[in-house]
């Protein structure tokens, strides 16, 4: 797709002969990146090889998403995930069950967005470094939700504070509100997945809709399990890339799970 200005990448999983329709995921870049640095922080091409789905990259107008406005107004990212998705599904067989949404800093919070609009059809959501709740989100149906979040995240700090000049929750206390929000029970089970990683799973959610929440302890900016070399030059700029899991890998299997 190349309306003007707006455009996105689309990656077709090894092997496929466009005889079914296949499941999709959408993965939005961060501030200053680019469709294509995201598939190649995200390796989804690589996941998408193994497991058959289309990978979406959508690229913004600037160099970061216009997250607060509605589909509604035209000229509104939200309007062009829409007009994305119309497009997509005009050169592509799409499983109109089987849409996700996933995104890093800038781009999760297009991700949170899109949840809390409840627009695009999205079964499942998938983010890392960029949580958020506003009371808009009250509105929304249950969702399902997995989330990553490094402790050492400098630019969007896990214990909250002043990002860009906007207040930001602690990431806890947002998923919190997303179990809460989705019927789930107010204590989480807390798992070790590896040495430096912490899974807290908030079970029992409306339609399935239960909430994931990643620790990575010493994590930073970063996507964890990114390839070796994006992942040398990421640590130098944005703080440490466990390679403990895969994230990628990791939202894909909560995925495939759940569709609408």
């Amino acid at each position: 797709m190349h309306n003007a200005d707006r455009s996105y990448l689309f990656h077709v999983p090894r092997g496929y002969t466009g005889v079914r329709p296949l499941p999709v995921v959408l993965t939005f870049h961060g501030f200053g990146a680019s469709g294509r640095a995201q598939l190649a922080l995200s390796d989804f091409a690589a996941v998408a090889d193994r497991n058959g789905f289309l990978v979406v990259a959508p690229e913004s107008r600037g160099p970061g998403w216009d997250f607060l406005r509605p589909p509604s107004r035209p000229a509104s990212d939200a309007a062009f995930v829409l007009a994305l998705l119309d497009d997509l599904r005009s050169v592509a067989r799409v499983d109109p069950r089987r849409i996700y949404a996933t995104g890093i800093s800038n781009g999760a919070a297009v991700v949170f967005a899109l949840a809390c609009a409840n627009v695009g059809g999205f079964a499942a959501y998938g983010a890392m470094a960029g949580a958020f709740y506003s009371p808009l989100c009250d509105r929304a149906p249950p969702q399902p939700i997995v989330y990553f979040h490094g402790t050492a995240d400098r630019l969007v700090p896990i214990g909250g504070g002043r990002v860009f000049g906007v207040t930001v929750a602690p990431a806890g206390q947002t998923m919190a509100r997303w179990a809460a929000h989705n019927g789930c029970g107010a204590d989480p089970r807390r798992s070790v997945i590896a040495s430096d990683v912490t899974l807290l799973t908030f079970h029992g959610g409306r339609d399935g809709a239960d909430v994931h929440y990643y620790v990575i302890a010493g994590g930073g900016h970063c996507w964890p399990g990114a390839p070796a070399g994006i992942a040398r030059v990421a640590d130098r700029f944005l703080g440490h890339t466990t390679e403990s899991i895969s994230a990628s890998q990791i939202m894909w299997d909560f995925f495939a799970h759940r569709s609408r």
